[in-house]
C-alpha cells in the first residue's frame, strides 16, 4: 500500500464494515478548503447551508465563496448585508445565465484554498468532520476528486459518493470495491 499513499496517508480497518479498510489522511495545518456555493435568492436555504458547514466542517480551515447569480429579492440583499463582517465569506456578484461550471470557474480566480468544494446551496452537512472525511481519499497519491454520500431529506441515498483516481476505472465508494488495489 505504501507506494500508493502520500506521506500523510494511511489505511486502517473500517470501523463498521468488517473486512473492509478505509483511507485516512492528516493534512498539514495550513491546508485550506475553498467552498464555492452558487445561488440565486433562496437566502434561507443558503443560510442553512452555511450554518451546517460551520457546525460540521471539523478542524480543517475553510473559506466560503458565495456566488450570487442574478438574485432579485430584497430579502437576499438584506441577508447578504449581514455577512459583511464574516471574514471567512466572500460574496461575488455574477450576472449571467446560470451555468454551474462557468460560475465556479469564475469564482476559482478568487479562491485561496488548496482544495475546492463545489457545493449546491441546498446541501446541509450533517456528519461531524465532513471536510476531514472528504479529504481522506487524498491519502492516495493519484486522487483527483472526491464526492460525499448525499441523502435526500427522507434519509434515502441520492448519491453514494465517488473518488476519482487517475488510472482507476472504479469510482463509486462501496464496501469491497478496490481503489489502487486496496479496499476502502
Amino acid at each position: 500500500a505504501e507506494p500508493f499513499l502520500t506521506k500523510e496517508g494511511w489505511i486502517e480497518p473500517h470501523p463498521t464494515i468488517p473486512g473492509c479498510q478505509r483511507c485516512q489522511w492528516k493534512p498539514k495545518s495550513s491546508t485550506l478548503v475553498t467552498i464555492m456555493i452558487p445561488f440565486k435568492d433562496q437566502s434561507e436555504c443558503t443560510h442553512a447551508c452555511i450554518e451546517s458547514i460551520r457546525r460540521h466542517a471539523g478542524s480543517i480551515r475553510y473559506e466560503i465563496i458565495l456566488i450570487n447569480n442574478n438574485s432579485v429579492e430584497q430579502e437576499t440583499d438584506d441577508w447578504l448585508a449581514t455577512l459583511n463582517n464574516d471574514q471567512d465569506i466572500t460574496v461575488l456578484e455574477i450576472k449571467s445565465e446560470f451555468n454551474f461550471a462557468a460560475l465556479n470557474n469564475a469564482a476559482r480566480r478568487h479562491a485561496h484554498g488548496d482544495f475546492l468544494l463545489l457545493l449546491n446551496n441546498d446541501i446541509e452537512f450533517r456528519s461531524a468532520n465532513t471536510l476531514t472525511e472528504l479529504l481522506a481519499p487524498f491519502a492516495f497519491k493519484a486522487t483527483g476528486a472526491v464526492g460525499r454520500r448525499l441523502l435526500y431529506p427522507d434519509g434515502s441515498v441520492q448519491h453514494q459518493g465517488a473518488v476519482i483516481i487517475r488510472g482507476e476505472r472504479r469510482a463509486l465508494l462501496e464496501p469491497g470495491k478496490g481503489i489502487a488495489g486496496i479496499s476502502v
